[in-house]
């Protein structure tokens, strides 16, 4: 079982509105004409929400906990931002997905979140493989960058699971 807690389900739910706006934002530019103004106003309410949203769980009861719970939805809140100006590249949009998600580990470990450490781990290298293949223009370079990416995947996860044991131990059975 996972081993944290995410308050009232608003972090989880910003954090995976924060990674599907990121994920669309790779598909195609958005406009800057007058359908500019909408786009960007519905992104400037929801992450102005998330942070407000931030505000009183940080504050509410000085745990670390809470601050992670505060972190991570002010991260997100605050990345759904950068989407409109990056969106478009596929590069610029798989970096904001993974620096989401790395954030997401680090407010993890914080709160020695094993199982949403992992979690975030898993989905920074999954999106380093897509990544790999969304920039691959033919097999020479499809191989070479799943090589690269492979190579990289594991030296994350190496990192990961020194990480992890250090600053986030597993939970000991309990007798």
């Amino acid at each position: 079982t996972l081993q944290y807690q995410l308050a009232d389900g608003t972090t989880s739910r910003q954090s995976l509105d924060a990674s599907l706006i990121v994920i669309v934002s790779a598909f195609d530019r958005w406009p800057e004409d007058h359908d500019a103004g909408p786009i960007l106003s519905g992104l400037c309410i929801v992450a102005a929400m998330g942070l407000l949203a931030a505000l009183p769980i940080h504050f509410a009861q000085r745990t670390i906990s809470n601050r992670a719970n505060a972190a991570i939805l002010a991260g997100a809140s605050l990345l759904v931002l950068l989407a409109y100006p990056l969106s478009g590249g596929q590069v610029a949009a798989g970096l904001l997905f993974m620096a989401l998600w790395a954030g997401i580990a680090a407010a993890s470990l914080c709160a020695c979140w094993r199982g949403l450490f992992q979690i975030a781990v898993g989905a920074v290298a999954v999106r380093l493989v897509i990544l790999s293949f969304e920039l691959a223009r033919d097999l020479l370079t499809s191989g070479a960058g799943l090589v690269a990416s492979g190579l990289l995947i594991l030296a994350i996860a190496w990192g990961a699971v020194r990480v992890s044991k250090r600053f986030a131990p597993a939970m000991e059975a309990s007798p």
